[in-house]
């Protein structure tokens, strides 16, 4: 009996062998188990390869500067000089390639809009509050010290960014009104009345300056008189600036649409829905419109018909304007921890940067000279662009102690 048990055993061993697997076999295995790239990441990487733009290119962070309340920054047309305004009222310029302190400034008050910078100048709104209710000022401080020029108080608050032109400064009130003041001293030209809060950046184009208004209307004014010109009339707030080519001005509203209307008569052209309201500035590149809409989606028309070529969903809002450069767009979402780069021709995202944890993006970024510049809850950061061959880990280097002056 014995005998014969073990005969059977030897039998089925026979029949179904046992295959003990070999190293060479668990590496073949392996190989075959390893998931395979997603062939959207491999597309995304040699488009980023092939893109012309540096925003499409790794960035590093090479400064940052520590700074409380920090609401708005704006860099000098010569590219060498950063301005940073706070709502605690303080003023600072920064070189820009190295993130040190030139000068700081504390004017007074709380700064209500973004500065603007030219002629030598840096043109700074604000309002305080006092016993007899809230004053409100125009400030012009010398660009190379800090020092104030000139100032001139008004009765109702600047809430729209300023803009330069020539010899004058244009900027909307809560008054309801779009003021002309001379650059030189802050004396008013004229002032053109609009029926709501003016929030949105002048825009001056061939003689018009064009201008958002909560009535609802984007408004064109002639740059001599104030006179309106003509006025298009949308169902929500117009915050954002526009953007205009030869013959035609783009634009979004609180309504949810953007619009097409002719520059010189103000007649709509098309209009576009997306999602939800709008605040972000229009902008073109090419015949594309780019826009983002509270619906948290980056928007890119044709500014011929209108008709929507993609659209990209972010994290958050978009509040801020995009930045082109070349063939790619970045964006960021409010209050973000990142900003996010798409080819302009199809939206494929070919970069993406990362803030460090607790680092949250308030206020518009810029791109200058190479460096990426972000207003953050604390403080500003500027990222360089750097060199793709370079795979070395990135160090943070320590963030810079502002001077007191």
């Amino acid at each position: 009996m014995t005998i014969l048990l073990i005969h059977l055993l030897l039998l089925s061993l026979c029949a179904f062998p046992v295959r003990w697997p070999s190293s060479q076999s668990q590496t073949i295995q392996s190989r075959k188990t390893k998931p395979k790239e997603d062939e959207s990441v491999r597309e995304s990487r040699e488009k980023a390869r092939l893109a012309l733009s540096p925003l499409a290119k790794p960035f590093k962070r090479v400064w940052s500067y520590q700074l409380e309340s920090v609401t708005s920054i704006i860099a000098s047309d010569e590219g060498d000089r950063l301005f940073a305004a706070t709502d605690t009222g303080r003023v600072l310029c920064l070189d820009l390639k190295s993130g040190e302190l030139i000068w700081s400034a504390e004017p007074g008050g709380r700064i209500t809009t973004e500065a603007a910078v030219g002629a030598g100048l840096v043109i700074v709104a604000s309002t305080t509050n006092t016993g007899n209710g809230a004053r409100s000022a125009l400030r012009a401080l010398d660009r190379s010290t800090g020092v104030t020029v000139w100032v001139r108080d008004y009765d109702r608050t600047f809430t729209s960014p300023p803009a330069l032109f020539g010899s004058m400064v244009y900027a909307g009130s809560s008054d309801g009104s779009l003021y002309a003041v001379s650059l030189k001293g802050g004396e008013i030209l004229w002032k053109s009345p609009t029926g709501g809060v003016v929030q949105g950046r002048p825009l001056i184009a061939d003689r018009l300056i064009l201008v958002g208004s909560d009535d609802g209307a984007l408004h064109a004014v002639k740059i001599e008189t104030g006179e309106q010109a003509w006025t298009f009339q949308t169902a929500g707030k117009v915050r954002g600036c526009p953007a205009i080519d030869n013959k035609t001005v783009y634009f979004g509203s609180g309504d949810g649409y953007v619009y097409a209307v002719d520059l010189a008569t103000g007649k709509l052209r098309w209009k576009s829905r997306t999602g939800a309201g709008l605040e972000s500035s229009a902008l073109l590149a090419g015949d594309r419109v780019m826009i983002g809409s509270l619906d948290d989606f980056l928007y890119v028309l044709s500014k011929a018909t209108g008709n929507r070529l993609w659209k990209r969903r972010l994290v958050d809002r978009i509040v801020a304007s995009p930045i082109v450069e070349t063939d790619v767009i970045m964006v960021s979402p409010f209050h973000g921890d990142h900003v996010v780069m798409f080819m302009n021709s199809d939206g494929q995202r070919v970069n993406y940067y990362q803030l460090d944890r607790g680092d949250e993006i308030i206020g518009a970024p810029l791109f200058r000279c190479g460096l990426l510049l972000l207003p953050t809850n604390r403080g500003i950061i500027a990222a360089a662009v750097t060199d793709e061959s370079d795979s070395s880990p990135s160090k943070t280097p320590p963030s810079k102690t502002p001077r007191k002056k």
